[in-house]
């Protein structure tokens, strides 16, 4: 279903673009630098949230918003100054919970937001909502938005039950068209939440229904990502600059990719977010079965204990010592650009 167009500084929502991928950090913003944001983008993160609990320090907060390489939103809970502060130094969006704040201040934040061009998601999950109902707590903010012609507005509504969060975001999006984030909150570690979170958010977007998307884990935000970006390659929804093909624990095989992909992953997401070319690499447990397998395979690398082979599209063109495993695929990786 095709919502409206929303825009900030450096992210477009809904009328058809994209559907971007976003996480959430776990620790306050001033744990992380640069280089883990950069980490995040290459890996295919195109939205960053953070929130501030307790006291923080107004300049280093004022340049990480300015300095981040990810477009980043601000998520309050009922301290509305920190929401002023980011958006006066040009955060791309404030994220509130309509449940938590008052119609005053939602007011002071939609001016504030107008005024410099940010995005504002309305969101709250069903178990914050003080027994009210989660539509009716959008519709009262969509009133005070409305009344001050502000309609630069995501929205979103999540639950932990998987078919809570597929009838409320339905309900959603059958009464408004504003752009809807989609996810399935508090959904478990790494695996709950990859089978959760698939099951909800491919209903969704089979309906038409999300502009962006998250997988909430408790887990590394890299592995949130990664889901993401995933589901919306198999769904035909994005071409990411990397797809990797990875035989599994296997007693047959001779070369363990389950201890080589850690070591080798994210270089190669880096190297195929920099040159901007889709790749398909393969990490193939056994020489004899695997080259085969994956034939259409750009790069692959396989061998065994003491040897391995890197081929292109199934032909053999570097053999290298196991030491030298992680070094000989990159070198070839980078040749193919």
């Amino acid at each position: 279903m095709k919502t409206r167009l929303v825009k900030s500084n450096n992210i477009t929502l809904g009328g058809g673009s994209p559907i971007l991928v976003q996480t959430m950090l776990e620790r306050p913003f001033y744990a992380y630098d640069n280089e883990y944001l950069e980490k995040l983008k290459y890996h295919g993160a195109d939205i960053v949230r953070f929130s501030i609990d307790g006291t923080y320090d107004k300049d280093e907060l004022k340049a990480f918003i300015k300095n981040s390489p990810v477009p980043l939103v601000i998520d309050i809970k009922a301290d509305i100054k920190n929401a002023l502060f980011a958006l006066d130094s040009g955060i791309d969006a404030v994220r509130i919970n309509p449940s938590l704040i008052t119609s005053k201040d939602a007011e002071e934040i939609i001016k504030c937001a107008k005024d410099r061009g940010a995005i504002m998601r309305i969101g709250t999950n069903e178990g914050s909502t003080r027994g009210e109902s989660a539509i009716n707590l959008i519709k009262k903010t969509l009133e005070i938005t409305e009344r001050m012609n502000f309609t630069n507005i995501v929205l979103s509504l999540k639950a932990s039950d998987p078919e809570s969060t597929l009838a409320l975001n339905r309900d959603l999006s059958s009464r408004f068209d504003f752009p809807i984030h989609i996810g399935l909150t508090e959904a478990g570690g790494s695996i709950q939440s990859a089978v959760r979170s698939t099951y909800v958010l491919s209903e969704l977007l089979k309906d038409g229904i999300g502009d962006t998307i998250r997988y909430s884990m408790a887990a590394d935000e890299i592995n949130e990502v990664i889901a993401g970006v995933e589901l919306l390659r198999v769904m035909g929804l994005r071409e990411p600059y990397l797809n990797l093909i990875v035989c599994p624990s296997c007693s047959r095989a001779t070369f363990l990719t389950g201890e080589f992909l850690p070591e080798v992953q994210d270089d190669l997401y880096r190297i195929a977010y920099n040159h901007k070319k889709p790749i398909t690499i393969a990490i193939m447990g056994c020489p004899l079965n695997g080259i085969g397998e994956a034939s259409s395979a750009d790069v692959g690398i396989s061998g065994s204990k003491d040897n391995v082979v890197i081929f292109k599209k199934g032909e053999i063109v570097l053999k290298e010592t196991s030491k030298r495993a992680k070094d000989a695929l990159l070198e070839v990786v980078k040749s193919f650009y």
